[in-house]
């Protein structure tokens, strides 16, 4: 077990931070380079989208995390082919978690909406979420899928999870899960996202901790993803506010988009429902599923949680996202 100290904390904390700058700065350099190339080849809108997302996760996210590795620091922190591994819990145990999680990820996502509708309310303003539907092509259908349903389950969980989770949680666990699931729901720097991105960071984590597999988190990541892929490929040919008027001959006139969008909600619903009472019985019948094992014990989880949040470079990346998420949500 690693001896913690405040300042062993600080310095996972800003590595983790370095990594996530890193992948900023490469996001935003490559996409002024790419829309310059783009400009001069006269590329297509829809290839241009393939081309920023396999950018993104298949350069931006590996880079840094190679980078890292190389440091002093990196090779001391936990490999990351030791989390790539046949989960330590039973399939029947992992299925459970799976639809609490789902149940937890989907309620979080209700109050979020509930609580933006609120503050723009009281601010007399309104906020405007990024746009991820796509658009009516094969192309940018195959951008979704491929983007959503696979480069961010896989990048993503190896990136927060597999890397800075196990990074910190050297230290500590329950501080270790939410200190990376925040910067997670951060990371998204999309204000409607970020709630319950926030929420399935803690569940992602959890899952990992409680398996010491990312192969779980992957597969709650893809379930959810790829449930609002396929409503992503749909919603941009309607109007949402007409069908839920509940006008028939609007809906009747566009069934074939109305159609999945509809069957996505009912899988919420069930999966929703399914992990409400799987939570319940979880409570009742297998409390020890909750219980974590503690990593140096002699200082609490919440100081934990505050260290990390002290760390500088740390400081300076929520700042800057933070920031960008007020313009994103500013912007039309």
């Amino acid at each position: 077990m690693e001896k913690y100290s405040n300042k062993a904390l600080r310095k996972a904390s800003n590595y983790n931070s370095a990594i996530l700058l890193a992948f900023l700065v490469l996001v935003f350099a490559g996409q002024i380079v790419l829309s310059l190339i783009f400009y001069f080849l006269k590329v297509n809108e829809d290839v241009q989208k393939l081309v920023l997302f396999s950018y993104q996760y298949l350069i931006c996210v590996p880079v840094p995390i190679l980078l890292f590795r190389l440091t002093k620091s990196g090779k001391e922190a936990p490999k990351l082919k030791d989390c790539i591994c046949r989960p330590k819990q039973s399939a029947w145990w992992i299925v459970r978690w799976i639809f609490i999680c789902l149940f937890l990820i989907y309620a979080s996502s209700i109050v979020s909406n509930i609580f933006f509708s609120i503050l723009q309310t009281l601010l007399g303003t309104e906020l405007h979420p990024i746009d991820m539907s796509a658009d009516d092509n094969a192309i940018s259908r195959f951008t979704n899928i491929f983007a959503m349903v696979i480069l961010a389950p896989v990048f993503e969980e190896i990136l927060m999870r597999g890397t800075f989770l196990r990074n910190t949680g050297r230290y500590g666990t329950w501080s270790a899960i939410f200190t990376s699931a925040i910067m997670f729901g951060l990371w998204h720097m999309n204000y409607e996202q970020e709630i319950y991105a926030t929420v399935m960071g803690i569940c992602s984590g959890f899952l990992l901790v409680k398996t010491q597999s990312l192969i779980p988190s992957i597969i709650l990541h893809m379930s959810m993803n790829t449930i609002g892929a396929v409503q992503s490929l749909f919603i941009g040919n309607i109007d949402l506010e007409q069908m839920q008027s509940g006008d028939s001959a609007y809906i009747i006139e566009h069934f074939s988009d109305v159609m999945p969008i509809m069957a996505c909600g009912m899988i919420i619903l069930l999966a929703s429902a399914t992990g409400f009472v799987m939570l319940i019985l979880e409570i009742i019948m297998h409390r020890e599923s909750f219980r974590i094992e503690p990593k140096c014990s002699e200082v609490s989880e919440p100081k934990k949680f505050a260290v990390y949040f002290t760390a500088p470079v740390t400081i300076v990346l929520v700042l800057i996202l933070i920031g960008i998420t007020v313009l994103n949500a500013s912007s039309v």
